[in-house]
């Protein structure tokens, strides 16, 4: 696989002053509060949930900025750890070699295609309304699938316009294909309109936020319906007596 540089944060004008991860495993938040760090999944060990072409990029930190998918993706496993959603915040400020997550920059030729009517989220939407403001992006966009996708993929991208829908599965490995051969300029203009970020290695958590209830109540209210925890203590403060002896375990 060919090698490249990643793209300095500090060449990165990011719109938003935070970035979410969320997680329901134990493990990681214990890690997090004794080092102040978020760890990639190949340097702690901890095994991601997708796999094959799905799977994320070694040594990378995933981080959104957008509040609901960060709470969804936490309680998606609830009823692993504690049955508890827990989200990190991160300063933007503090990243240092960043790129786009995979995953958007697929999404991002997938609009670019038309193809943005069956994508959820705020990102896809506010995307398709910037490829209308900027055309020149998206004819950007259509010109590196041209050059790098397999007529495959580019065949799977023709048939949008007759009303196919394609899913994660067909525009992820597009995007995997696509990332070593994306211009710098083109990957920045992705960030910088709010795609999801990962970043190489290690990244300082600010905060880390506890969430219950239900994922519409987190939705609505915000971080301000979580409660933060700073050290362990915290944390063994907020957990009842049977959740502190399960966290007892992941220490041991």
């Amino acid at each position: 696989m060919r090698r490249r540089r990643n793209i300095p944060a500090e060449q990165v004008h990011l719109p938003y002053d935070t970035l979410y991860h969320g997680t329901s495993s134990l493990s990681a938040v214990v890690s997090v509060l004794e080092s102040g760090f978020l760890l990639p999944p190949s340097i702690s060990g901890m095994l991601s949930r997708e796999e094959g072409e799905l799977a994320p990029m070694r040594g990378f930190v995933y981080m959104t900025p957008n509040w609901t998918e960060a709470a969804r993706y936490a309680m998606e496993d609830l009823g692993t750890d504690l049955g508890l959603a827990f989200v990190f915040q991160v300063d933007p400020y503090e990243l240092v070699t960043i790129e786009p997550d995979e995953d958007d920059l697929g999404q991002a030729i997938y609009i670019a295609h038309d193809g943005h009517y069956w994508l959820d989220g705020e990102w896809p939407e506010l995307f398709a309304k910037t490829l209308e403001a900027e055309p020149g992006l998206r004819w950007t966009l259509r010109d590196v699938a041209q050059r790098i996708l397999t007529p495959e993929q580019l065949g799977l991208l023709g048939t949008i316009a007759d009303g196919n829908q394609l899913g994660v599965e067909d525009y992820a490995p597009m995007a995997k294909r696509m990332f070593y051969d994306v211009p710098q300029s083109l990957r920045i203009d992705v960030l910088e309109h709010g795609a999801n970020v990962a970043h190489r290695g290690a990244v300082p958590v600010y905060s880390v936020l506890v969430c219950e209830g239900s994922w519409y109540g987190i939705y609505k209210s915000g971080p301000s319906s979580c409660k933060r925890i700073d050290t362990i203590d915290d944390l063994y403060a907020y957990l009842s007596l049977a959740e502190s002896e399960a966290l007892e375990k992941h220490r041991e």
